[in-house]
């Protein structure tokens, strides 16, 4: 619910207009194993804020892809 309401904030207030990429990203846990995730970023030089994309109990859907395309537009990394 927190998480919630600090991306709902972040959301409202930041107006930033662009383009954003999406690509696969892995990462190799402490015992080795790999987590995936979906990396989407702005156009242009960062640096850029981030933020984490969580999913709820139900996992990934469509949705998130949507969020993390805005995010993007709007100048913010999003990983889900």
């Amino acid at each position: 619910m927190i998480g919630q309401a600090i991306v709902a904030t972040i959301l409202s207030i930041s107006i930033v207009a662009g383009a954003a990429a999406t690509e696969m990203v892995e990462f190799k846990g402490k015992g080795q194993e790999i987590v995936r995730g979906r990396l989407t970023k702005p156009e242009g030089k960062g640096p850029f804020p981030a933020v984490i994309l969580l999913h709820g109990c139900l996992g990934i859907d469509r949705h998130y892809n949507v969020w993390a395309k805005r995010l993007g537009s709007w100048g913010y990394v999003a990983l889900q």
